[in-house]
């Protein structure tokens, strides 16, 4: 079943591992193939996302049989990593011109992300993104680069898509009519807000725009304008410490949203949880993925024990979403039966794809800007201090708590 998941028209992945256990060598046609990891590898976020890429990697090459997906028998594959932290042009140059890479996977950081891809661009080399989200990564015209992970616009269609689901379910209970957006006062925040106006329903009004300030001071002043302005619904964009600011600062001055839904990755790191203890409970996040998706998917419940006895840690979204995309690389390649970089473009380009092993996604199928437009999120909800899938439906362990519970009456 698992190899039919990751194939395309009549493909299905494998070879010889390049870390961890490994089976014995067999022929291949195309014989060693490389595949540049381009990440900061000296972050958490970028380790985690490097050993999904090795793990992909073992799959490929058939090191990992117990997960249900099949090895491939036209090339072995050897994941050859380079730290973005001097540069990332000047890593996949070195990848490219003296390691000979096949293709480019990372760079996790958005900069970092389109600095390589121009890079690869120039030097007409693939590069299969899983990780950096910003939209405007697909907006460029490049036909050598494509991300096989949600953008942020996904994201917030999502959002959207949950909200009115949640509505229709309880109408009277859950209006959603005026919509309030708090943000971070950096780039990232002020381009999420764009998003949230531009991609709102007719339906529902976008009332207000609320600056959370940069400088760390006091935010009763914002938490009382959002009182006033009694929005139906809460949606914020912030950095983990931004997030727990406000939340804080909401029960203090004794103000709870009917529902409060954070977008990005603040309301999604454990810090976030850890920190405001009880507070968190019944704080919507949006994510790429959840650890959940193991208990609805034999994949990534084997793949998830497969990463855990490699590397003695739970799989991230980061190493998730680059597992997939090293797959989706070694899937094109195979599909081309060649590394030559036009043939293997042209498999990129025209893949449609089932769904991925261990993403909740409904497959992989790129548009002309290289986004895989089949690509999705969840949306979990904070209970006891532990994430609960509450969207979509095929991925939700749990069901909605909406409206949210007095912050200021928590414990």
């Amino acid at each position: 079943m698992l190899a039919a998941v990751l194939s395309m028209a009549a493909c299905t992945p494998g070879g010889t591992a390049a870390h961890g256990p490994k089976p014995s060598p067999s022929p291949v046609a195309l014989g060693e193939v490389r595949i540049g990891a381009l990440f900061p590898t000296t972050t958490a976020p970028g380790q985690d996302a490097l050993r999904g890429a090795q793990l992909a990697v073992e799959v490929l090459n058939g090191a990992h049989p117990d997960t249900g997906l099949a090895g491939t028998k036209v090339a072995r594959f050897v994941l050859d990593p380079a730290d973005t932290g001097a540069g990332a042009p000047a890593a996949v140059d070195r990848l490219v011109g003296t390691d000979h890479v096949a293709a480019l996977t990372g760079a996790l950081d958005t900069d970092a992300t389109a600095a390589a891809s121009e890079r690869a661009e120039r030097l007409g080399v693939p590069m299969v993104s899983g990780s950096a989200s910003a939209a405007d990564l697909t907006g460029r015209s490049l036909r050598w680069f494509w991300r096989v992970g949600p953008s942020d616009r996904t994201y917030v269609e999502d959002a959207f898509a949950w909200l009115h689901t949640a509505h229709a379910e309880r109408p009277k209970d859950r209006p959603l009519a005026r919509l309030v957006v708090v943000h971070s006062d950096d780039q990232a925040g002020r381009d999420g807000a764009a998003l949230v106006e531009k991609l709102a329903p007719q339906d529902v009004q976008i009332t207000e725009d609320v600056v959370l300030p940069a400088d760390g001071s006091d935010l009763t002043p914002e938490v009382q304008r959002l009182g006033g302005y009694a929005p139906d619904a809460l949606l914020a964009i912030a950095s983990t410490d931004d997030g727990v600011r406000l939340v804080r600062t909401m029960a203090r001055v004794g103000y709870t949203p009917p529902v409060l839904l954070g977008l990005g990755d603040g309301f999604a790191d454990p810090r976030f949880a850890a920190t405001l203890g009880p507070l968190a409970n019944a704080v919507v996040a949006s994510a790429p993925w959840s650890p959940e998706v193991e208990r609805r998917s034999p994949a990534a419940g084997a793949v998830a024990s497969a990463f855990r006895t490699e590397f003695g840690a739970d799989m991230t979204a980061d190493s998730a979403r680059d597992f997939e995309a090293v797959l989706t690389i070694g899937t094109a390649i195979e599909a081309a039966d060649s590394t030559d970089p036009s043939r293997l473009r042209s498999r990129l380009a025209g893949m449609d794809a089932a769904a991925p092993a261990i993403m909740p996604w409904r497959g992989i199928r790129f548009d002309r800007t290289g986004q895989n437009t089949l690509a999705g999120s969840v949306l979990e909800q904070l209970s006891a201090g532990q994430y609960h899938v509450v969207y979509p439906p095929a991925a939700a362990t749990a069901s909605a708590v909406w409206p949210m519970p007095d912050l200021d009456k928590r414990s």
